[in-house]
């Protein structure tokens, strides 16, 4: 943030605009992250592929939402295409649509992308894209933000062409530096200022928090000290409702460049050979073009294995095994220890097939 606001930030030219509090909590439902999907559970001598700098291309191809938000309790008498900003809106997708595009995030924050009929907040240009692709949306209310030419494309540009320098060179830590770089400025735009704190405190400064609406639990530790945990909106503990957001939090720019990079990814999911998905990569039962492979080229795709034999059972459970005899495993969850090659086969073989094993942790 500090090298983007000193050395690249024109106030002037493209202003970011730092949302209240009311259009913070409406814009951040529209916030969703990445499109981990699995459609074929088993593939062989298919191919992974990974985008170059995924989220950094998107800010620097993407317009961006800019000016103040005009807020519309209705969008009656405007057509979606003369909107640009966050919509809260009623959606059908057609059971017909085999890859589906919008997400739906539940009640426990797991997040779906489903057929039917749902609602929620979403970033205009994502809207269009799925009403494109034959879904119906309906628009009820939302902010209305100016576009504005992405503010970003030097930083990135220059963060990139540093990146590339450093690999070339051999220096692996400073590239690895420049990525970090790259990646952290969207999220850092869309921190989120309600926070979680746990303190250790006197009995007198237990007995206000408990008395807080935000209080969340309390343990007497000792005679004399307790231990707290509340929520907090920017490290502020108080029972207004008028509270202030970070100065540099702007999350209409992290939720527009998350939503821009699905639409991104959506021409390598809709593919039918698509066998599964992850944010920025693709594993395809079939080679792309070659005027889509580069290794160096922002955007492009890179070539990350060929894959002998694979089992895709669950968005972020996976396995894969290469013609050299190298096994990559990725499983999400508290047994991810405990599972192996030979666990995928045998668990996709039959799938109501359960372990029991003991998971050891520090804490």
């Amino acid at each position: 943030m500090r090298i983007y606001r000193m050395n690249y930030y024109d106030q002037n030219d493209s202003p970011i605009y730092i949302p209240s509090s009311n259009q913070d909590a409406f814009i951040r439902r529209g916030y969703y992250g990445g499109h981990a999907d699995t459609y074929k559970p088993y593939g062989s001598n298919i191919y992974y592929y990974d985008v170059n700098s995924l989220y950094p291309y998107v800010m620097k191809t993407f317009a961006m939402p800019g000016g103040k938000p005009v807020w519309h309790g209705n969008f009656e008498g405007l057509e979606l295409d003369d909107m640009f900003g966050f919509i809260e809106a009623y959606v059908v997708c057609p059971t017909t649509i085999t890859r589906p595009f919008l997400p739906y995030k539940k009640q426990n924050n797991t997040l779906l992308f489903p057929t039917g009929k749902f609602g929620g907040v979403y970033y205009s240009e994502e809207l269009k894209y799925a009403r494109d692709l034959g879904y119906q949306i309906i628009p009820l209310r939302g902010y209305l933000f100016e576009e504005m030419i992405s503010p970003f494309e030097s930083f990135v540009s220059d963060l990139f062409a540093s990146r590339q320098e450093a690999k070339k060179s051999g220096d692996d830590a400073m590239a690895y530096v420049y990525k970090i770089l790259m990646n952290s400025l969207y999220g850092r735009l869309g921190i989120n200022p309600e926070s979680t704190i746990t303190e250790v405190c006197k009995k007198e400064r237990y007995e206000y928090l408990i008395q807080n609406s935000n209080f969340i639990s309390g343990d007497m530790l000792s005679d004399h000290y307790y231990m707290v945990s509340y929520n907090s909106k920017t490290g502020h503990v108080d029972n207004s409702s008028d509270w202030n957001l970070p100065t540099n939090t702007a999350v209409q720019i992290s939720a527009a460049i998350t939503a821009c990079a699905r639409i991104h990814m959506y021409q390598y999911i809709s593919r039918p050979d698509c066998y599964y998905t992850d944010t920025d990569s693709a594993i395809l039962g079939n080679p792309l073009p070659e005027d889509e492979i580069s290794s160096m080229e922002l955007g492009k795709l890179k070539q990350e294995h060929i894959v002998k034999n694979a089992y895709f059972l669950a968005p972020k459970s996976y396995t894969l095994l290469t013609p050299t005899g190298d096994i990559i495993i990725k499983h999400k969850g508290l047994a991810k220890d405990l599972v192996d090659y030979e666990w995928f086969v045998s668990q996709y073989a039959d799938l109501s097939r359960t372990k029991q094993g003991t998971v050891v942790y520090n804490f």
